[in-house]
Formats: C-alpha cells, structure tokens, sequence
C-alpha cells in the first residue's frame, strides 16, 4: 500500500470512529439513535414527507423497524399523529412539546458545536467532500443491493433524481 493509500484508510478510520462515536452519544435520555434521527427527521423535513414510510425511507431501514421507532415515540409522548389532509390512509407525524423540548438536549448538538468551531472555510469544503462520500456509498449501497440508482439522496430524504 502506497502513501496516499494509508491515508484513505486512516480517513476512513477517522469517519468511522466519528460514526460510532455519536452512536454511542445517541444512547441518552432514555432514547436510542433511530429515536433521535426520527425526531430530527421530524423537525427538519418536509411535511408531506414526515410519514412512516417517509421515514423508512430517509433512514434506510423496514418499514417494521420505521414503526416500531413510531410507536416507541408516541408511547414516550414525544411525537403524535395526525390524519393526512391528501390520503386517509396515511398518518403524518409530528413532534409534540416534550419532543421540541427533547431536541434541545439532542446529542447531535456535540458534533454541531465541533462543527461551529471550523472556519467558514473548512466547513463550507467539509460540507462538499461529506455530500460527494455519501453520494459515493449510497451508489455503492444500492450497486451490492443490485437496485439501480435513483439519484443523489439528500439529507431531508427527498431524491434529485441525477
């Protein structure tokens, strides 16, 4: 392995450890890292998109596992659902205050308060690498899951279709 190869790799590392790092933060509060994520889907996406399967989606999980994360939720009081305006069969979800107020202590803020610290400059180049890697493993994702790409996915789960 040449010079340049090492350092992919220690790049990598470091990725991962970021990863796992907040993974372990995200066991806090008497909730869990799906938890989390659905809550800060919910506040940060789409309306029309914050439906269970809007979340299976986003989170690239079943929707079984999406609805076991729903259920947990509403039985902690954090988020409730609502009839969809379009479709009767649909349920759009939202957060509730206790969810609002439950953000505040959301262990994403660690990485976010790192991140605010970056120059603008580093972070505005972050930002561009971070956006190319995942567009790089959401292909590489679906070429070992044999699905055809559909585009770049963007972080409030709606697609571009490139």
């Amino acid at each position: 392995m040449n010079a340049k190869g090492s350092l992919h790799y220690a790049v990598a590392d470091v990725i991962e450890h970021i990863g796992r790092r907040l993974q372990s933060l995200a066991y806090s509060a008497d909730l869990n890292p799906a938890q989390w994520t659905l809550l800060r889907f919910l506040a940060r996406s789409n309306p029309s998109a914050r439906t269970p399967s809007g979340f299976s989606r986003f989170h690239l999980t079943t929707k079984n596992a999406a609805t076991q994360t729903v259920s947990a939720l509403r039985r902690k009081n954090l988020i409730r659902s609502a009839s969809h305006p379009h479709d009767q069969r649909a349920k759009l979800l939202e957060l509730t205050p206790d969810g609002l107020r439950a953000l505040q202590d959301d262990p994403m803020n660690e990485l976010v308060s790192a991140l605010e610290r970056l120059p603008d400059d580093d972070l505005h180049h972050l930002a561009r690498i971070t956006s190319a890697l995942a567009h790089d493993l959401y292909l590489a994702a679906n070429r070992r899951s044999g699905e055809p790409s559909k585009g770049r996915k963007e972080s409030d789960g709606t697609n571009t279709g490139d």
